[in-house]
C-alpha cells in the first residue's frame, strides 16, 4: 500500500525473495534481491559496517526481525539476515550486515528513481507537459518497428498568433497549457501526445483504424471548443484543426507520416 507496510505479514506470505543471506519483502523484493547482489556482501573487517547505519528502524514480524530500507519519504522495503535462533553475538554482527545492506539499498534505489525523474524530464516539453519532438520521435521508432495499427494527428491551433498578438504571449502559453491537458484527459495509455513546435501538436494513436480516430479526432476538437475560454479573458472560443493520417508499411520515420 501507498506509504504503508503495516501489511507485511501478508506480504511475506506472498513475495519473498531471498539469496545466501537476506531476506527481502515489499513491493518489488526481487529487484532489492538483484540491487544487493551489485553491493555485495560487505568484509566483517569493514569500517564503514559499523558506521554506516539508516535512518530506519527494527521491527519484529513473524519469525523475523526486518530492518527498513528507507527512501526519502516512505520506507520502500525491509531486509532481515538475523537468525533468531543464533547465539548473541551472531545476531549482533548480522544486524550491523543488515542495517549496512539496507542503507546502501536505500541509496542505490533512491539514486535510480532520481535517474528515471531526470530521463523522463528530458522527453518533456517544458511548458505543456507533452512529449517533446525527440521523445515524439522515438514513439513512432517503436511504432513503426512493431508494425503497430495506428494514426497520427496533426493538430494547429486556429488563429493563435492572433491571441498573441492581442492578449499577449503570456495569455498564449496559458492557452497552449489548457489544451494540451485537454488533450491528455481524452487519452489511452497506449497513446501518446507531443508539442512539436510553437502551437502544433501531435498525437499518436495505437491500434485504431482510420474511422475509430476520426471519431477521436472531433471529440478532442469539440473538447477544446467547450473549454470556459472567458476564465482565460478571451471573447471567442479557441478551435483546432486536425489532420489525420494512418500509418502505411511504407513510413521509415516520422517524416514520412507527417507528409502525408
Amino acid at each position: 500500500e501507498e506509504g504503508s507496510f503495516e501489511n507485511l505479514r501478508r506480504v511475506e506470505n506472498h513475495l519473498p525473495a531471498q539469496d545466501a543471506m537476506f531476506t527481502f519483502i515489499g513491493p518489488d523484493t526481487h529487484l532489492l534481491q538483484k540491487a544487493a547482489e551489485k553491493i555485495g556482501r560487505p568484509s566483517d573487517r569493514d569500517p564503514a559496517l559499523a558506521s554506516m547505519r539508516g535512518g530506519g528502524s527494527w521491527r519484529h514480524i513473524g519469525e523475523r526481525h526486518y530492518f527498513e530500507i528507507c527512501g526519502r519519504s516512505r520506507p520502500i522495503g525491509y531486509v532481515s539476515g538475523v537468525d533468531a535462533s543464533a547465539d548473541e553475538q551472531t545476531q549482533r554482527h548480522c544486524r550491523l550486515m543488515v542495517e549496512f545492506m539496507a542503507t546502501q539499498l536505500g541509496m542505490l534505489c533512491e539514486n535510480a528513481v532520481l535517474v528515471e525523474q531526470m530521463r523522463e524530464l528530458t522527453r518533456r516539453d517544458a511548458l505543456t507537459g507533452l512529449l517533446n519532438r525527440r521523445a515524439l520521435e522515438d514513439v513512432v521508432r517503436t511504432v513503426i518497428r512493431q508494425q503497430c495499427a495506428a494514426t497520427l494527428f496533426m493538430i494547429d491551433l486556429d488563429n493563435f498568433k492572433a491571441i498573441n498578438d492581442r492578449f499577449g504571449h503570456t495569455t498564449g502559453d496559458e492557452v497552449l497549457k489548457a489544451v494540451a491537458r485537454s488533450l491528455s484527459t481524452g487519452m489511452r495509455g497506449c497513446d501518446a501526445a507531443a508539442r512539436f513546435g510553437g502551437e502544433e501538436l501531435v498525437v499518436v494513436l495505437r491500434d485504431v483504424d482510420l474511422g475509430e480516430a476520426r471519431a477521436a479526432g472531433e471529440s478532442l476538437r469539440r473538447r477544446v471548443e467547450h473549454l470556459d475560454w472567458q476564465e482565460f479573458g478571451l471573447e471567442w472560443p479557441i478551435t483546432v484543426s486536425i489532420g489525420a493520417s494512418p500509418r502505411l508499411p511504407a513510413d521509415v520515420e516520422l517524416g514520412d507520416w507527417l507528409r502525408r
